[in-house]
């Protein structure tokens, strides 16, 4: 049943793919459920188009966005920059808004998603609602969603009501809102919403503790989740064999959770570090476990309070001229955003509270300020820092405070040609390849410069045998990243190494070339028969090639060359080199007899 006053839409599914987003036994339409916390229902037979129909109608705004993004999870595969379609459709009556005056709304979408919505005039779908074609990357297909639904909620009093600003300091109130139930149990709102700021004993606030400091590295990100104390035993899991798994499944360089603190009865802290990508699927992994663990519990969860740490040289950047930064993120994203002026390790926390989804294109969008500043000086990382513990005014209670870990300097920045590859591994190999507690992943991106992500298998179901790799980033660090990815794979049998590589669709004619010359020139250098599958998967053909290890990356670097050159608009070439013809960042030397790219 849709809930009173609330909001609806479909998706038309093309009736191959209904089973990604069913999954086994059901086990997929109930995460979207659940996730959502609104009524999802998949029609049984396909339209005229071979659609199958899945509506979703929930109380709000957020959820319904939230839906989305959970079923574009499920059908799409996630990472990188591919571009997803999706046909959805809108009620008749909310037509105008999502569009808004002057095509504005759909406007808005494109620059804050990057996403494109086109409503197609007089196509209608067979329950006679307008349907409209969402294009982008899998992750900003619900916050296209949102947008384009804002308008229609604020009319039909289903956004978020606007609440009061956050304190600079961490309070430890969950800033829940009490929203409509929809499950037939009853439910509460989380308890200890709209608490006061924690305090000392001696009715001081409490200051931010568990802050690490920087590495050095401009693409890294630390977040805190605050979460209930009565839902981090969910989170930790047995020994803390649950945050073990996020941290491993995600390749986030850290996943911890802060102490307990003297004084303080107020909310503990998931600290999350790595780059935008690991921490967003992090947040989003622990999100998960604090929604089954409320919702078992019979409470709600909407809203959640993240403190991003913003680097304090670019704390200008994000506040904006007159603070028109902050508050575009506040009116745009309807979150409440505050920036601390406290200092904590080279740090200002920003505090910004509001639904997960939005949450995180604020946090993208303030890493985008922040990378496209200049690397900070000595001066400005120095300029006002206060470490906790150097002040001997402070009370002893800040000697918990964690140390940072030390981690080398990666690349200063994004360099020329970034882009995205993916590998397919065999499912046993996984464990190999993410190491204890992500230690692989972490070696292989700061000694390589590239980012890794290790899907996980239900996020892939149609991979029935094998884990999906993403490495992202220039062209010679992707390639390192691939040669080190197939050791660790392959490291008990390097003589039968198996390369699966997935490209794009319309880049599988310069891998195969004229006549098959590009093949013919692989077989030739490296003596490996590459085959080039005609079916595609998700809008991408597998290349794939067994051998020796050393023959295989020979093949690899060939391969990845044709498709880059492809990319770029010229001729495809095979040549035994590295496809920027430079070395990769230098790291750890590779053991045993394996082909690397020369200068």
């Amino acid at each position: 049943m849709e809930a009173p006053g609330g909001l609806k839409m479909g998706i038309l599914i093309p009736s191959n793919d209904a089973g990604r987003l069913i999954g086994k036994q059901g086990a997929g339409l109930r995460q979207v459920r659940e996730m959502s916390q609104c009524n999802i229902k998949l029609g049984q037979d396909p339209d005229s188009q071979g659609n199958r129909r899945c509506d979703i109608s929930g109380p709000t705004v957020e959820h319904i966005a939230s839906a989305v993004h959970a079923v574009a999870t499920r059908i799409f595969e996630s990472g990188g920059e591919a571009q997803c379609k999706m046909f959805v459709a809108f009620p008749n009556e909310y037509v105008g808004a999502v569009i808004g005056k002057g095509a504005e709304n759909l406007r808005r979408i494109r620059e804050m998603t990057g996403a494109n919505l086109q409503l197609m005039k007089d196509v209608m779908s067979d329950q006679g609602d307008r349907v409209g074609q969402l294009v982008g990357v899998q992750n900003q297909l619900g916050a296209a969603v949102r947008i384009a639904l804002s308008v229609v909620g604020q009319a039909s009093g289903n956004m978020p009501a606007a609440m009061p600003r956050a304190n600079a300091f961490y309070g430890g109130g969950m800033g829940q809102q009490a929203m409509q139930p929809m499950q037939q149990m009853p439910m509460q709102p989380i308890q200890g919403m709209h608490q006061p700021m924690s305090m000392s004993p001696m009715g001081q606030p409490l200051p931010l503790t568990g802050v690490k400091r920087g590495s050095g590295d401009v693409n890294e990100m630390q977040v805190h989740m605050v979460i209930a104390p009565k839902y981090i035993g969910a989170i930790l899991g047995k020994e803390g064999a649950q945050i073990k798994q996020i941290t491993a499944d995600t390749g986030c360089a850290n996943v911890s959770v802060t102490r307990k603190e003297p004084g303080n009865l107020g909310d503990r802290r998931v600290v999350v570090l790595g780059g935008f990508e690991e921490c967003a699927n992090a947040q989003r992994s622990v999100y998960q476990l604090y929604f089954s663990a409320a919702q078992t519990a019979g409470e709600e969860v909407k809203d959640i309070t993240i403190i991003l740490m913003v680097p304090q040289h670019a704390a200008g950047a994000v506040i904006g001229k007159e603070g028109a930064n902050l508050k575009q993120l506040r009116e745009q994203l309807n979150l409440r955003v505050n920036l601390s002026r406290e200092v904590v390790e080279g740090f200002r926390p920003c505090n910004l509270v509001g639904p997960l989804e939005s949450i995180l294109m604020a946090e993208k969008q303030i890493q985008d300020q922040v990378l496209q500043l200049p690397p900070p000086t000595s001066e400005d990382r120095s300029n006002g820092t206060k470490r906790f513990g150097e002040d001997e005014a402070m009370p002893g209670a800040f000697a918990e405070v964690e140390r940072p870990m030390k981690r080398p300097r990666m690349m200063a920045g994004p360099a020329p040609g970034e882009g995205t590859t993916k590998l397919l591994v065999p499912s046993t190999s996984a464990g190999a390849i993410i190491g204890k507690s992500g230690s692989v992943l972490k070696q292989i991106r700061e000694s390589c410069g590239a980012s890794l992500e290790v899907l996980p298998q239900a996020d892939t179901p149609h991979l029935q045998s094998d884990r999906l790799v993403t490495l992202r980033g220039p062209p010679n660090c992707r390639e390192a990243a691939l040669a080190r990815v197939l050791q660790a794979a392959f490291d008990k049998d390097q003589m039968n190494t198996n390369l699966k590589l997935l490209v794009p669709g319309p880049t599988a004619g310069a891998v195969i070339g004229k006549q098959g010359s590009t093949l013919k020139a692989i077989r030739d250098q490296t003596g490996l028969s590459v085959q080039v599958e005609r079916e595609e998967i998700h809008g991408d053909r597998l290349v794939s090639a067994q051998g020796a290890l050393a023959s295989v990356l020979g093949a690899a670097s060939m391969i990845l060359q044709a498709v880059e050159n492809s990319s770029a608009g010229k001729q495809a070439a095979a040549a035994p080199m590295g496809m920027m013809g430079a070395p990769p960042p230098p790291g750890p030397p590779l053991q045993g007899d394996v082909w690397m790219p020369q200068a």
